[in-house]
C-alpha cells in the first residue's frame, strides 16, 4: 500500500512527531515515503535523524516557501501528492496541518479523517478510530483499500516504538512550481510562545489547572509543583485558557493537545469529556477538587477532596523531602 507521510518541517518537534507517523506507517506497511518540504534542502538539516528510519524520502523545495505562506504550503503538498499518487496520506495533527489537511481534502476531493487516536488492522481491513461528541464516544472508520485517504494523527497518541532502520534509503527530489500570486492571504507576523518550555507531549509529569483555580495566579503555584516533578510541565483546561489566565498553547483536551504522561495532576478541573479526551492515556491521574461529585473522580486513580491552595504546598514540601 502506497503511504505518504507529509511532514510539517516548521514544527520544532518535527523529529519526534514524524517518528510517531512512521510508527503508524510501519504498522500498516513498511514501504512508505516521507515528504520534507521547505525553501531549500539546507533548511532541513534539523531533520537529519529521520534519514535512516524511512525507506524513501522526498525532498521538495522552492525558495518562495516560508512559515507564513499557508497557500503555498497547501499547493506544495498538493504537487507532491499528485507526483506520488499515494493511497494513504498521513499527517500529525497540529495547528498548521489541521488546516492544510482540510484544504487538501477539499481541493483534491479526497476523504479526510481528522485526529485519529488509534489504528487497527482486522481481517486485512484497515480501521481508524477517532473521538467524537466531545470525546464521550469514538467512531471507527474503515478504509476500502482502494480510494485515497487523508488521515491526521493525534499528537502523542501513538508513541514511536515501532521504528526500524533502513540501510539503503532512497531520496527523490522535486522542484515545486510556485508563484507569489498563489498566496491569497499573507501573515504580517507570527509570534512563538514560550519556545524554551518542555513540550507537553514529551513530559513525564503534567500539572494541569482548570476553572477551579479562580484566576491566573494559581498557575504560579502549579509551576512550582511541576518544576520539582520528574520532567514536569504545566497544562490547562479550555476554560482556563478561554478566561485568559494562560495561553492557549497550554490547552489539553479535544480542541487542544493530547498527552500521555506517567503522572497527570488535574487541579480544579471538573472532568468533562472534552478535557479527558486529551489525557485519558496518562498512566496515573491525580485529581484535586473541592466538589466530591466532580466527574474527574470517576477518571482519577487518586482523588483528593479539598482546597488545592492548601494541598499543593504540602505536596511540594513532601516531594522536596524525598529528593
Amino acid at each position: 500500500m502506497n503511504i505518504l507521510i507529509l511532514v510539517n518541517t516548521t514544527d520544532p518537534e518535527a523529529n519526534s512527531t514524524t517518528r510517531e507517523a512512521i510508527s503508524v506507517a510501519n504498522k500498516i506497511d513498511n514501504q512508505y515515503s516521507i515528504a520534507l518540504i521547505s525553501k531549500s534542502e539546507e533548511t532541513l538539516s534539523h531533520l537529519q535523524e529521520l534519514n535512516d528510519i524511512c525507506p524513501n524520502k522526498i525532498i521538495a523545495t522552492n525558495p518562495l516557501l516560508n512559515t507564513q505562506s499557508l497557500d503555498l504550503w497547501v499547493e506544495s503538498f498538493k504537487q507532491v501528492i499528485k507526483e506520488t499518487n499515494p493511497k494513504i496520506i498521513l499527517m500529525v495533527a497540529d495547528v498548521l496541518t489541521r488546516e492544510i489537511s482540510a484544504r487538501l481534502a477539499a481541493q483534491l476531493n479526497i476523504p479526510l479523517i481528522q485526529e485519529s487516536s488509534e489504528i487497527k488492522i482486522e481481517n486485512n481491513s484497515l480501521k481508524f478510530i477517532r473521538p467524537i461528541f466531545g470525546g464521550i464516544a469514538s467512531a471507527t472508520i474503515q478504509s476500502d483499500g482502494i480510494s485515497p485517504l487523508i488521515v491526521t494523527l493525534q499528537k502523542g497518541a501513538f508513541g514511536s516504538s515501532n521504528i526500524q532502520k533502513y540501510p539503503n534509503p532512497t531520496t527523490r527530489y522535486i522542484q515545486l512550481e510556485l508563484k507569489t500570486e498563489m498566496e491569497k492571504v499573507k501573515y504580517e507576523k507570527l509570534s512563538p510562545t514560550s519556545p524554551s518550555r518542555l513540550p507537553m507531549e514529551k513530559a513525564s509529569s503534567i500539572v494541569c489547572g482548570g476553572r477551579g483555580l479562580g484566576g491566573p495566579e494559581g498557575f504560579d503555584l502549579l509551576s512550582q509543583l511541576a518544576n520539582i516533578l520528574d520532567n514536569g510541565t504545566i497544562g490547562a483546561s479550555r476554560a482556563a485558557c478561554d478566561a485568559g489566565w494562560i495561553d492557549h498553547s497550554y490547552q489539553i483536551g479535544l480542541t487542544g493537545r493530547t498527552v500521555s504522561p506517567k503522572l497527570y495532576f488535574a487541579i480544579g478541573i471538573s472532568g468533562a469529556s472534552q478535557h479527558m479526551s486529551g489525557c485519558t492515556k496518562s498512566q496515573t491521574i491525580v485529581a484535586i477538587n473541592t466538589d466530591p461529585s466532580a466527574l474527574i473522580f470517576n477518571e482519577a486513580d487518586i482523588g483528593l477532596i479539598g482546597d488545592w491552595e492548601k494541598i499543593i504546598p504540602i505536596l511540594i514540601e513532601k516531594i522536596k523531602t524525598t529528593k
